[in-house]
């Protein structure tokens, strides 16, 4: 086995691309293949060849098609040590897959592995150099010549523009597609709680109650359905806990003290700023929407610029305070 990673390693990094490149990793999408009729797809896949003992998937990817994957995954009680080579975890769940992986050719690269579930990855899923080696070697190279060739494009691209003096040395090919959303983001859990009741306070109560019941059917078994009266009490008790018709904010945080310095004026009001008028329709539906949960009328003698900024996705645009004028007043503490 030692010697045929060995010989595979060769071919792969050191034959298939300049000496002066050397990736260790690709990426690529890919499916599971549940049945002949249903797949799920698996949008980023990493082929690590550092990962040198086996195959990862993400808990989140796992959760998130539960009742999909339930057949296929079984019981562990391993550990496994992290690329840092000190942090170790637990592993309590295996998966045991098809995948299924098209080549730019159209040829279908398929495998049945075993995936370690865990906690800690902004993949999708892992495959691990065992696996790559003996089910797709040839798929990696061609990945590897792919971006190899991108990086070959790219530099082709800047000593063109660098020569015609048409930028610097760190000029990069024009983009040939843009994602809206960063692969980072979508790994990320949102940064507040209970994310379920801010989702269904951006409709109306009535869009909210609709979707809220059309899930019911989806998680509840008919047969606990129609043997008891759950329905009815998710509908009546159950809409007031999980389609809430106010926001009261997250709680458990310490109200935040502020110290002004001598001098702070009785009254700040600038001079509003004026909306974009591009943005202006987004911005009024955002601004209205806060105002139903979020936003409070105030009479304070002390105002802040709201400025407006776009953003990719949805609402698309975004608000912002500018709060320099009372900065300038306030006592920023040191910490260590």
């Amino acid at each position: 086995m030692d010697d045929h990673v060995a010989e595979s390693l060769k071919h792969l990094f050191l034959n298939a691309m300049p000496e002066s490149t050397l990736l260790s990793s690709v990426h690529k999408p890919g499916e599971i293949i549940l049945s002949e009729a249903k797949r799920i797809p698996v949008l980023t896949v990493l082929f690590d060849t550092g990962a040198l003992h086996g195959n990862y998937i993400s808990c989140t990817f796992v959760n998130k098609h539960k009742s999909a994957l339930m057949p296929f995954l079984y019981p562990s009680d391993g550990m496994v040590k992290l690329a840092d080579n000190k942090t170790i975890i637990k592993i309590t769940q295996l998966a045991i897959l098809p995948v299924s992986f098209i080549g730019n050719d159209g040829v279908e690269h398929s495998a049945t592995l075993t995936f370690c579930v865990l906690p800690t990855t902004s993949n999708d899923m892992i495959v691990g150099l065992p696996a790559i080696v003996d089910n797709f070697s040839e798929l990696l190279k061609e990945m590897i010549d792919e971006a190899v060739a991108s990086k070959v494009a790219e530099a082709t691209y800047s000593i063109s523009n660098l020569s015609q003096g048409n930028g610097d040395s760190s000029t990069r090919s024009p983009w040939t597609h843009i994602d809206l959303e960063a692969p980072e983001d979508i790994a990320t859990d949102l940064p507040y709680s209970f994310p379920y009741a801010l989702h269904f306070m951006e409709m109306s109560i009535e869009e909210a109650l609709k979707e809220y019941e059309d899930l019911i059917p989806t998680h509840v078994s008919k047969e606990f359905l129609n043997s008891t009266k759950i329905e009815k009490l998710l509908k009546d008790k159950g809409a007031r806990v999980f389609v809430p018709r106010n926001w009261l904010g997250i709680n458990g945080i310490p109200p935040l003290e502020l110290k002004f310095k001598d001098g702070f004026p009785d009254s700040i009001k600038p001079r509003p700023r004026p909306v974009n008028p591009k943005l202006y329709e987004n911005a009024h539906k955002e601004f209205t929407r806060l105002l139903k949960y979020f936003y409070e009328p105030s009479t304070s003698s002390v105002a802040s610029c709201l400025v407006i900024a776009p953003k990719a996705t949805a609402p698309f645009i975004r608000f912002c305070g500018d709060y320099v004028a009372i900065n300038d007043y306030i006592e920023i503490p040191h910490f260590p």
